[in-house]
């Protein structure tokens, strides 16, 4: 297994670049070409697994919430990006 950490700024992957600069309401219908079947989100402390997951998470996050995303690292782990980012906003309810 390989760690690798990676600059935001020029070395983002392409599917997690193209994720963050989706708008929040648009990312649903693209889902699965951005995240593999296996993929999982953490958020909050709680794990997302497989596509169906991540777009309930996704769904309830831009109903929730209006919100700003900062990269704050980027590190691949062998064929998985692990992006850290930074949300700040308030609850739009």
């Amino acid at each position: 297994m390989q760690l690798t950490k990676l600059t935001p700024d020029r070395d983002l992957p392409v599917a997690a670049a193209r994720y963050l600069s989706t708008p929040k309401d648009r990312v649903g219908p693209i889902l699965g070409e951005l995240f593999r079947g296996d993929a999982v989100v953490h958020d909050e402390g709680r794990n997302y697994v497989g596509l169906d997951a991540i777009r309930s998470w996704c769904e309830e996050v831009v109903t929730a919430f209006r919100f700003t995303r900062m990269i704050t690292g980027i590190t691949l782990f062998d064929s998985a990006a692990i992006v850290q980012v930074r949300a700040g906003g308030q609850l739009s309810r």
